[in-house]
């Protein structure tokens, strides 16, 4: 299992099924259903096409955790964190 929201949405699927899944996931703003989509990897949908119908037909957003991934200056969150772990080495 992967960690953090990734690996949570995974077993959620996993253990609700794409029936129960799907059927849930219809229920949210698009929005919400492109972010599920940026949670859950290829793997797990292979076997939920249902649930992937529905990401694929959601708008893809860039959220902006993903543009601080790309770039950090975009993020003055992830800076701080950042400038800690420099001046705190091993914390």
């Amino acid at each position: 299992m992967t960690i953090g929201g990734i690996g949570y949405m995974a077993e959620l699927l996993k253990t609700l099924g794409d029936d129960a899944f799907a059927q849930a996931l219809e229920f949210e703003r698009l929005e919400i259903r492109s972010a599920v989509g940026d949670f859950l990897q290829k793997e797990p949908l292979k076997a939920a096409p249902k649930t992937l119908a529905l990401i694929k037909a959601a708008p893809q957003i860039e959220f902006p955790l993903d543009q601080s991934n790309r770039d950090e200056s975009k993020s003055p969150l992830l800076q701080r964190f950042i400038r800690y772990e420099k001046e705190h080495p091993g914390q």
